[in-house]
């Protein structure tokens, strides 16, 4: 049961069981602070308690921290956000861990995190992903991660008054039609990844969800980082780098290829450029 305002809300049996959110920037995972050594060593432990993991994340500009208004000496910038869900971590073995991403009333609900690095002091930043792993993962190497950039297909096109935050923020919906902007960032021009072939007036899902899968390697749970490059999203678009749809702004059609989408078909493609571990 999630609570909205005054009213209680439920969507328990919509939400597969372990898909949870993630936030924005430069991505670093650590178990909490409060997870004992005990708990990361027994191998006889029993009852099959979860334990806590962060996840960090950090937008940066090429070799830069990315910064509000003038990047860094570049074009005027101040959005940048995200949505993710459905975060797996990667064992040697190359089996996934899926990581459940806990509720918090502001930026984490029903498996999808809002990352947040817009230029507005009224408004907090989100950089961090809060979830935990089964017990039986706990004392595993981990190499690599995937998660998915987007919003579920069951949730993008639901009447967001019926949606937890960050679901309901109405900056990050599309407006004319039901639907979310998956991505937003500016850059010479305000651009975005969202679904397509959605028609109006309708909550069916839209005909090409565009949900991109990045997976990354070389992860190391003690000390890696996500970043979020701009630079790479944006480089070559000159001083016109509108993206509201492929259909209609060519240079969305880079921007895409370079985020790990195939513009034609919504599906996710080998070589994106825009995240990666340090």
């Amino acid at each position: 049961m999630f609570r909205v305002g005054s009213s209680n809300w439920s969507i328990s049996d919509m939400v597969p069981p372990r898909a949870r959110r993630a936030r924005g920037g430069t991505m670093k995972i650590r178990y909490s602070s409060a997870l004992s050594l005990a708990l990361l060593l027994s191998c006889d432990r029993q009852g099959g308690e979860d334990l806590d993991v962060e996840l960090f994340f950090r937008a940066v500009h090429g070799d830069d921290v990315f910064t509000c208004n003038n990047e860094n000496g570049k074009a005027p910038a101040t959005d940048l956000r995200l949505f993710v869900f459905d975060i797996r971590l990667l064992s040697g073995d190359g089996a996934e861990h899926p990581v459940e991403i806990q509720d918090d009333g502001q930026f984490q609900s029903i498996g999808v995190a809002l990352l947040d690095f817009e230029c507005l002091l009224s408004i907090p930043e989100n950089k961090t992903i809060r979830g935990q792993i089964d017990e039986q993962s706990a004392g595993l190497k981990f190499t690599g991660l995937r998660f998915k950039v987007g919003v579920p297909p069951e949730f993008d096109r639901m009447d967001p008054q019926s949606l937890p935050p960050p679901l309901n923020d109405s900056t990050m919906l599309l407006g004319e039609t039901p639907g979310h902007k998956f991505l937003s960032a500016d850059h010479y021009g305000d651009a975005m990844v969202r679904a397509e072939g959605c028609e109006q007036n309708t909550s069916d899902p839209c005909a090409q969800a565009n949900i991109a899968e990045v997976e990354l390697h070389g992860f190391d749970i003690d000390t890696s980082t996500i970043s979020i490059d701009r630079a790479k999203l944006f480089e070559g678009c000159g001083n016109n780098c509108r993206c509201e749809s492929p259909l209609v702004d060519p240079w969305c059609r880079t921007m895409y290829e370079r985020f790990g989408l195939d513009w034609m078909s919504g599906e996710t493609i080998p070589g994106q450029t825009v995240f990666r571990i340090e």
